[in-house]
């Protein structure tokens, strides 16, 4: 396994379990308020925003899915190396 997915994988198990744990944490807090599992687990997953979990798939993405460091796109691009003099 390479270095790079090596660091995929850990991106990938830190992200799904923050999503776990958060989602354990709702069921959890309405199963203590009387709530059965099923309407628990559907009611914190609904509590959450449409917008929260953009958020949280656009980072999980931008973080696993990474361009490589030796891309010509990762480089500083300024107008004089576009400029025609020079």
């Amino acid at each position: 396994m390479t270095k790079d997915k090596r660091r995929q994988l850990r991106v990938h198990l830190v992200f799904a379990g923050g999503v776990t744990l958060a989602l354990l944490f709702g069921v959890l807090s309405k199963m203590v308020s009387g709530e059965r599992f099923f309407q628990a687990f559907w009611n914190s997953v609904k509590d959450a925003r449409p917008f929260e979990w953009l958020m949280i798939v656009l980072f999980w993405y931008a973080y696993a899915f990474q361009r490589p460091q030796n891309s010509w796109t990762t480089g500083e691009v300024t107008s004089l190396g576009l400029s025609g003099r020079g």
